[in-house]
């Protein structure tokens, strides 16, 4: 299997409670793809190529539970399978150590956001200004830039909050953006 629409066909079709993927063994692993996988309540574990802390926080964002590297031992393996089919959280203390660095430096972008927006509140605060940009009927292009993030980050949020607030398109999403702030 090379693509991630094999992957979540092979998903579907079998339904597992825990998949994992070997990041570079799909083509074009990211966030959608995780995403999708990650339906049905599916933990999604995946073995990093990479320490890439925005890969990671990417990964997590889509709801990834698991990010460990691929040269983890098998018993490691093992408990971190264990670990995210029990909704627990699996990652590589290296990963972590540079996901703690990454939260924690400064934003690097404006993120003037109100702090009550009703359903919105779900959304972490980068989320928000994403449904935010939409509702301005902003391209993912032109948020890109808003927010200096590329447009794969931009498409990243974008899924994410579509998934969390049980949504199918941006027009959805900017009308109950739009609701929701003229209630606020």
């Amino acid at each position: 299997m090379g693509d991630v629409a094999s992957a979540c066909s092979l998903a579907d079709r079998v339904d597992p409670h825990v998949v994992v993927i070997r990041q570079g063994l799909l083509q074009h692993v990211q966030a959608e793809s995780v995403g999708a996988l990650c339906l049905r309540d599916r933990a999604v574990l995946i073995l990093a190529e990479t320490e890439s802390e925005h890969d990671l926080a990417e990964a997590l964002r889509a709801g990834a539970r698991g990010y460990l590297s691929r040269r983890v031992a098998a018993s490691q393996l093992v408990d971190g399978i264990r670990a995210v089919s029990k909704d627990g959280l699996a990652l590589d203390p290296t990963f972590a150590r540079h996901l703690v660095q990454f939260l924690t430096s400064e934003p690097t972008g404006p993120a003037e956001i109100p702090a009550q927006l009703g359903a919105l509140t779900r959304l972490t605060e980068r989320q928000r200004a994403v449904a935010l940009l939409v509702a301005e009927g902003m391209t993912n292009g032109e948020i890109a830039a808003r927010l200096f993030v590329s447009d794969a980050t931009v498409k990243s949020h974008l899924t994410t909050v579509l998934r969390r607030l049980g949504l199918r398109s941006r027009t959805q999403l900017a009308i109950l953006v739009n609701n929701t702030a003229g209630q606020s």
